[in-house]
């Protein structure tokens, strides 16, 4: 019997708390956020908002506009990664799942997860499996963090090769960082790609949800196999399209946060740029704040600061990145995920099988 949707039930006594503690978390790192960029960014930049607002007044309109351009190649770019991660892929429609998971993930702490869920539906309705989006999402997601990885030690290079004195506590964090992230890219790969490390792996992991008293079904050896059958093919035949693609997107971001600087009248070596992009990526995959909302931006500023940089325009110049790469991503995927569901409104297109 199939149960009456116009009438769900009301959440059981054991779902308040968890809705409590999730309202909590959202609140917490909202308020976080805005700390940060309130109180926290002026006292690390050394400069008064006044004085932020005003370098903030110096771009043009014309400015704005290319900045704007740039911002919107980068995603364009951006959709070959995507296209190459799921074959039958539109261009169209990977702008579609860009656009609108990044809308919820920089919405609310931990708002990647609603991100794939929703591009997960969306998949689903355009005639893919749950299997082909499972592959498709942990490739996408492999190739950015392994990038995240590299930058910090490739920035650090260059920082050094430009004779730039950098502080201790900012290499322990960038070496940290950077180790953290290669260590988990090179567990993932082994458990994906090759059946002993999967089997190892899958071993573990098993382990330790018997520890704690939880099992699985199937168990995570059988389920890191069924996805290894078909991840070895697909890295095979899409790694060249997506690790140029990834590369071209991230050096079009650091020339967005170049170009940015330069408009408030602060440009930067490419060297420092190099490495105050690398810290904006590896800030962004901690789930600290939505989108590292506030942590970045104070970062991105002491780091600029820290090397001599002119105060009120490194906190303006950083502001202006990330009212590109964060703050348009809401609106403008907001009005895309609007206009997608519009277009959903009457029609009845049957979901995809869950398995190929």
């Amino acid at each position: 019997m199939t149960p009456d949707r116009s009438d769900p039930a009301p959440p059981g006594p054991a779902a308040q708390p968890k809705r409590r503690t999730a309202l909590l978390r959202i609140g917490l790192a909202s308020a976080a956020s805005v700390g940060l960029l309130v109180v926290a960014l002026p006292k690390v930049a050394g400069a008064p908002w006044a004085d932020i607002g005003t370098a903030l007044q110096v771009p043009t309109p014309t400015q704005l506009g290319l900045l704007a351009a740039l911002w919107a190649i980068g995603l364009v770019v951006h959709s070959r990664v995507l296209t190459a991660a799921l074959p039958g892929l539109s261009v169209r429609r990977a702008l579609t799942l860009n656009l609108t998971g990044s809308a919820l993930s920089n919405m609310l702490p931990l708002g990647g997860g609603l991100g794939i869920g929703l591009n997960y539906l969306m998949v689903r309705r355009w005639g893919f499996t749950s299997r082909e989006f499972s592959l498709y999402t942990g490739l996408v997601n492999g190739w950015h963090v392994a990038i995240k990885a590299l930058l910090p030690a490739v920035a650090l290079v260059l920082l050094a090769a430009n004779d730039v004195a950098l502080r201790r506590p900012m290499l322990l964090a960038a070496g940290a960082g950077s180790g953290v992230l290669l260590v988990t890219v090179a567990v993932a790969a082994v458990a994906v790609l090759t059946r002993r490390g999967g089997r190892v792996i899958g071993v573990a992991l098993d382990r330790l949800l018997l520890l704690g008293h939880r099992t699985v079904t199937p168990t995570v050896v059988d389920r890191l196999e069924a996805v290894r059958v078909g991840a070895v093919g697909l890295v095979r035949s899409a790694w060249r399209p997506m690790t140029w693609g990834v590369l071209l997107y991230n050096a079009l971001q650091a020339l967005l946060l170049w170009a940015c600087m330069a408009a408030v009248g602060s440009p930067l070596p490419a060297a420092l740029v190099l490495a105050v992009f690398a810290v904006e990526r590896v800030v962004t995959a901690l789930p600290i704040t939505p989108g590292g909302a506030g942590v970045v931006e104070v970062a991105a500023t002491a780091m600029i600061v820290a090397v001599g940089g002119a105060p009120a325009a490194a906190a303006a110049g950083i502001l202006l990145y990330r009212a590109f790469v964060f703050g348009l991503e809401i609106p403008v995927g907001g009005a895309w995920l609007l206009g997608w569901w519009l277009a959903q409104r009457g029609t009845h297109a049957p979901l995809a099988p869950a398995a190929s």
